[in-house]
């Protein structure tokens, strides 16, 4: 199991059942969107602040939320949004649309599901109800809600159908085609079985591109797709300390592939451990680096060559790790978790131009822990080189038109 801090919510149904429930295991978002450059890195799951884990404690007034589950993008300006909405004194799902940027918002009809991130509490049952927890679009009339069970839309979110579908962990999609990691028992580490399939956008004729080998059956797995290159990092237990990652990578779509190791491990115990990854055109990968062992702090590798090799190991803000993204080769963005608990606390963004020599801020976020009922789903991620998108506060979206220099502001309100 992967730290409980960070990126995820608990149970919400569409009938306004049950509410929110503390997560106890994780599978990573990320995290998390489908952007076109760097697929937002998938971390793990909060512990709710104290007194949110019983929602018939803690009702959830109107006038609260609605809060920011996961987002996606098929351009600078058309996007949407998997949201949870106060309903009667509880949460609910809800799908969201903007056309503009996300200056504004517009409410889509929503399939009769449980959803949650990225991992179910005790008291879901998702052998008998479909749960998704992540919401993804291959062009602006197909788009999908996934995790563990798969819904698909053909009109732009206007009518979803649920899709016969082994479980699935991950999914991405990237021209034309759509990517995603299944498996066939009730959770990972497994053995799991993982496969890596695609088919064509609104298709499902899946394809089997790839078997996971027994063995690498570890907490989290998740897509990073660039060009022609599929990455899928599978994350060990962090609590473990010494688990480390395994890299899997395809550098010709999906025909054939090669097994890594973690690039964050040392030769010597206690070694630190993959945390998170993205990739950008000519072969640029970074990882974000664990520290399992003291007094060493959170750090960033770098590769030209597509992970072959890496650099050297950078230090990174401490108050800034957890997300990780890269819109062009060199040009790193890390957020910070805010913790749990009441009160106020910060997000950090924190922005290098260099491959991670040198770090400034680029924008930061005062969060309510006491009204964050979801669990503060942080999100960070970039369409293209230019334009990306950052939820420091679950209830706020922060946007970049320059590769992460500036950064502005903007709530997140459905219409």
């Amino acid at each position: 199991m992967r730290p409980q801090w960070l990126a995820g919510i608990a149970v919400i149904t569409a009938a306004c059942g049950p509410g929110i429930h503390p997560s106890t295991s994780s599978q990573p978002a990320p995290a998390s969107s489908s952007p076109l450059v760097t697929s937002p890195s998938a971390p793990p799951t909060p512990t709710l602040p104290p007194g949110k884990e019983d929602s018939t404690s803690t009702p959830y007034p109107a006038s609260v939320g609605p809060y920011v589950v996961d987002l996606s993008w098929v351009s600078d300006s058309m996007g949407w949004a998997l949201a949870a909405v106060p309903c009667a004194g509880q949460l609910c799902p809800a799908v969201a649309e903007t056309t503009d940027g996300g200056v504004t918002w517009q409410g889509l009809p929503s399939p009769s599901v449980a959803f949650y991130g990225p991992e179910p509490p005790p008291t879901a049952d998702c052998q008998q109800v479909a749960c998704v927890s992540h919401i993804r679009f291959a062009t602006a009339s197909i788009g999908y809600l996934f995790g563990p069970s798969l819904f698909m839309t053909v009109d732009g979110g206007q009518t979803w159908k649920e899709v016969t579908s082994p479980l699935v962990e991950s999914l991405e999609a990237a021209g034309g085609d759509v990517f995603r990691v299944v498996y066939d028992t009730t959770g990972c580490p497994g053995p799991c079985n993982r496969t890596v399939q695609e088919a064509p956008a609104g298709s499902d004729a899946w394809q089997t591109l790839y078997q996971i080998p027994q063995g690498a059956d570890l907490d989290t797995a998740t897509l990073i797709l660039e060009g022609e290159s599929i990455y899928l990092p599978i994350y060990g237990d962090v609590a473990k300390g010494a688990e480390q990652t395994t890299l899997f990578r395809s550098l010709d779509g999906g025909q054939t592939w090669q097994r890594l190791g973690d690039p964050c491990a040392g030769a010597t115990p206690p070694v630190d451990v993959a945390f998170a990854f993205a990739a950008a055109s000519r072969g640029f990968l970074s990882v974000l680096c664990f520290p399992s062992g003291q007094p060493q702090g959170w750090a960033v590798l770098s590769s030209s060559d597509a992970g072959s090799t890496w650099g050297p190991r950078l230090p990174v803000p401490e108050s800034s790790a957890g997300l990780l993204a890269a819109p062009s080769p060199g040009h790193l963005l890390i957020a910070s978790p805010t913790g749990a608990g009441g009160g106020l606390a910060t997000s950090t963004l924190s922005y290098s131009s260099d491959g991670g020599q040198s770090w400034s801020t680029a924008a930061s976020d005062q969060v309510n822990l006491s009204l964050a009922p979801v669990g503060l789903s942080l999100w960070l991620g970039f369409e293209d080189v230019t334009t990306g998108r950052w939820v420091g506060d679950d209830r706020t979206i922060w946007t970049t038109t320059d590769g992460g220099t500036d950064w502005t502001s903007r709530s997140f309100a459905i219409g």
